[in-house]
């Protein structure tokens, strides 16, 4: 589901103060959450705060568009040549994200504290190691594209897309609004070195997959080089825990 077009396309933005409404019932949500399962209450409680984060994540956005903005289902269809685009930019950000890894991992991104890592989060064995890459691939980063591009990147639009330069501030907006639960995510378990890396790699690419929603107003378009980046990383990471 998208808007089906967004400014450039005639169809009407959400106001002002549903927008504001909009982002603080959605954004602070997965932070929460995982302050909950690695910080305040690790285990059952905090376990189940998680999943019904993911649960509102996920219905929330779509309830907000049907209910609020009044909108209607969409395929969120692609035109303008969007898919070329997403490839591209996915090969270029696997091509990064490998690059950087064989160049820059030494020292500072060791196999035993991405074991540990894969452990705590129930992936330490091939088959679930595998079963959990599929699901982050091709599934959660659907999920992601809709609520943090399709949802949050219009919401950030309506605030500040009449602005000078109101596009890269809905884009940094947007990517800084994502990018924030992965830091304490990483935080929870990984050394200072890797959360500075780890943040600044996802806010570039939540930047770069939001610049892609804009310019296509399709969620296909970056969910495409969504799925072409997280590939190297699983790659990386069966690297270090299995071989």
């Amino acid at each position: 589901m998208h808007a089906q077009a967004g400014y450039d396309h005639g169809v009407q933005a959400p106001a002002v103060s549903k927008a504001i409404l909009a982002l603080a019932l959605l954004v602070p949500v997965p932070s929460v959450a995982v302050l909950l399962a690695h910080w305040l209450a690790p285990g059952p409680v905090g376990q189940a705060g998680f999943a019904l984060a993911k649960l509102w994540l996920v219905g929330f956005p779509v309830g907000w568009w049907l209910l609020v903005e009044k909108g209607s289902w969409s395929w969120s269809p692609v035109r303008r040549g969007g898919l070329g685009a997403g490839l591209l930019v996915g090969v270029a950000m696997a091509a990064v994200i490998a690059g950087t890894y064989v160049a820059f991992s030494q020292g500072w991104l060791e196999p035993a504290q991405v074991q540990a890592m894969a452990r705590r989060a129930g992936i330490g064995t091939p088959v679930r190691y595998l079963a959990g890459a599929a699901y982050w691939v091709l599934l959660n980063s659907l999920i992601e594209e809709i609520v943090w591009r399709w949802f949050v990147v219009r919401q950030w639009e309506a605030l500040v897309g009449r602005l000078r330069g109101g596009r890269f501030l809905a884009v940094l907006a947007s990517a800084a609004c994502f990018t924030v639960h992965h830091t304490l995510a990483l935080a929870a378990q990984a050394g200072p070195t890797l959360v500075v890396a780890g943040s600044l790699g996802v806010l570039a690419a939540g930047a770069t997959w939001s610049w892609l929603y804009l310019r296509y107003r399709s969620v296909w378009v970056p969910w495409l080089a969504h799925v072409l980046a997280d590939l190297p990383i699983f790659a990386i990471g069966w690297h270090l825990i299995f071989a």
